[in-house]
Parts: C-alpha cells; sequence; structure tokens
C-alpha cells in the first residue's frame, strides 16, 4: 500500500522534473532515499 502510493507519487514527481517546483523534487528525492535507506 505504501509502495503503491510511492510509486504514484513518482510519477508525480516525473511530472514535476524540469518546473520551479524545486522544493517538491527536493523533499522527494529525500523522502525517497530515505526510504530506501539510501545517503544522498
Amino acid at each position: 500500500l505504501e509502495l503503491e502510493r510511492m510509486l504514484r507519487d513518482l510519477q508525480i514527481l516525473k511530472t514535476y522534473e524540469g518546473t520551479n517546483d524545486i522544493q517538491r523534487i527536493s523533499a522527494a528525492r529525500q523522502f525517497y532515499a530515505k526510504f530506501m535507506g539510501i545517503k544522498v
């Protein structure tokens, strides 16, 4: 369930790529990195 939401958010993230909404992209990347246990 959590994974499904993550994947949907990832689609949103791709949609926002290349826009001015840098904060949202940055926050999402941090979230995914934390979720996967990866340091950025």
